[in-house]
């Protein structure tokens, strides 16, 4: 995915996810936890990684409120995937593709 000007999406993750972005950015050298994001992204939407479905309830986590910047192009698959999904948010999407990646082995995201 192109690497546009990137635009700022405000999503409510569960703090686990928030930790995995930032120990994944520190062991792999990524400059924020956002490129983080952006890898797992990427990595999804190219199938690279299946997309597990994430579904959990609110109850069940510590959300935080996070801001991630994402190129539109992301913004767009992101978009995509909620219009296919009943329901779904951005905050869903993104949450469903973190947890994707969480699972995945680590050489391959």
């Amino acid at each position: 995915m192109s690497s546009g000007k990137k635009q700022t999406l405000s999503l409510s993750l569960p703090a686990e996810m928030i930790d995995w972005l930032n120990s994944s950015a520190k062991s792999q050298s990524l400059p924020s936890s956002d490129k983080a994001a952006r890898c797992c992204i990427n990595c999804v939407a190219l199938g690279d990684v299946v997309m597990i479905e994430s579904r959990d309830s609110i109850e069940r986590f510590d959300y935080r409120a996070v801001n991630i910047e994402l190129a539109p192009e992301q913004i767009k698959w992101v978009d995509s995937i909620c219009a296919k999904t009943e329901g779904s948010s951005q905050s869903q999407v993104v949450r469903s593709v973190i947890k994707s990646c969480m699972n995945a082995e680590a050489d391959v995201v």
